[in-house]
């Protein structure tokens, strides 16, 4: 999903964490989904940030989830990611996301 909509490969596509654990694939991911929804993120050329960039990206990416209306139970905690414990509950809020996506763009077309 992410490198369909993004139209970009993910830094290490046999590991998502890899891809995910620096904020900046969501947050591009998301302004795909609703352009200009995270304003500003940390960003770098080779994708590695310090620690609290990191959190601070992942963190703004799970606001603009929760404003665009996804649902609780498919959201995530920081740690969940960052810290790679939970990263069956990060892959349920991508496809979330997904879905949500899809309807975004029914409505828009």
């Amino acid at each position: 999903y992410q490198r369909r909509v993004r139209g970009e490969k993910l830094i290490d596509p046999g590991d998502l964490y890899v891809s995910l654990k620096s904020g900046i694939v969501l947050c591009r991911l998301m302004n795909k989904v609703r352009p200009g929804m995270i304003k500003k993120f940390n960003n770098s050329s080779d994708g590695k940030l310090h620690p609290l960039m990191e959190r601070e990206n992942i963190s703004l990416y799970l606001d603009a989830c929760w404003k665009l209306g996804i649902p609780s139970h498919s959201m995530f905690v920081i740690s969940d990611l960052h810290s790679r414990r939970y990263m069956s509950q990060v892959l349920q809020n991508v496809y979330a996301l997904s879905k949500l996506a899809e309807t975004i763009s029914k409505v828009s077309n």
